[in-house]
């Protein structure tokens, strides 16, 4: 009887202890997973506030792509092109990282500056805001700062609304730099670098002094006969667009084509003269699209 009693006690420990290490064993992967998920410290802000570098990392290594969008306010926007633009401007500064492209690039996320493009160009030109795509959903889960990123985000796109609202009362002005602008926005190492999306939201009408008046001309001009003094803002941009050893991905130009207010059609040679331009600058070329989708389609193709 003795010798059953102490088989009962030992089975009794054996089980104990198997209780015990599964227990922790448990622990240990819930606290690893929470570790795995749970987002990075991030830059508050409240509606009202400055949008710079709104709910981005305070890590900057933890930015990924940082994409420019430019909005013309050079001519009016007819009133169907804005779901567009909101669309546009939603999916990449607002929408969450798809989780496991989020969890495999080291939870790292997107930036977006917004610029408004207008017939002054400032020698250090500055976006309206700068917005970082919050992370997935499921990470929020893990994360104390959950319901502060959901504030977050509802003022940001109270943000976004009140930055688009001057656009329904646009005027014509008297020039539309577009190239200038361009090479100037993606100046700025803080709001851009190769291998992001440059999207312009354009009537696509250049008209300044030095790069040509597309206004005054039925035809476009040739790429070919762009002005010397123009070239000097052209390769700026190229050498903005271009890979470099640190960022060795493709850049992905896309242009939202605004259409005339008047209801005219676009000047002939117009697009064919913007598709030239970033051959040139590129070496492959641009995409026509308002669709976030396609233009995320696009960047995926241009890194296979």
């Amino acid at each position: 009887m003795a010798q059953l009693k102490y088989k009962s006690s030992s089975k009794k420990n054996s089980d104990g202890k198997l209780f015990f290490f599964s227990s922790l064993f448990l622990f240990l992967l819930v606290v690893s997973l929470w570790l795995l998920i749970s987002p990075s410290e991030f830059n508050k802000c409240d509606s009202g506030k400055s949008l710079h570098e709104c709910g981005c990392p305070i890590d900057k290594d933890l930015i990924s792509k940082r994409n420019v969008i430019l909005i013309d306010t050079t001519d009016p926007i007819a009133p169907g092109k804005f779901p567009d633009i909101r669309n546009l401007i939603e999916s990449f500064a607002t929408e969450p990282e798809p989780f496991f492209k989020w969890l495999t690039n080291g939870k790292k996320v997107e930036m977006t500056s917004l610029y408004l493009l207008s017939d002054k160009i400032p020698a250090d030109m500055l976006p309206i805001g700068k917005f970082c795509k919050p992370p997935p959903n499921i990470a929020l889960i893990a994360s104390s700062s959950n319901q502060k990123i959901k504030k977050m985000q509802i003022g940001i796109a109270t943000e976004i609304d009140e930055a688009l609202s001057p656009l329904y009362q646009l005027s014509k002005a008297k020039a539309s730099p577009i190239i200038e602008t361009l090479a100037i926005s993606t100046a700025n190492a803080t709001s851009w670098n190769p291998g992001g999306n440059l999207i312009l939201v354009s009537d696509m009408l250049q008209n300044s002094e030095a790069c040509g008046w597309f206004e005054k001309n039925e035809v476009i001009p040739k790429y070919s006969n762009i002005s010397p003094t123009c070239e000097l803002y052209l390769n700026k941009l190229k050498a903005n667009l271009q890979k470099t050893s640190l960022y060795k991905n493709n850049t992905n130009v896309a242009i939202c084509l605004l259409p005339p207010i008047d209801g005219k059609k676009p000047k002939s040679g117009l697009m064919a003269f913007w598709h030239e331009l970033f051959q040139d600058l590129l070496s492959y070329d641009l995409i026509e699209s308002c669709n976030p989708a396609e233009i995320n389609l696009r960047m995926t193709s241009l890194r296979n």
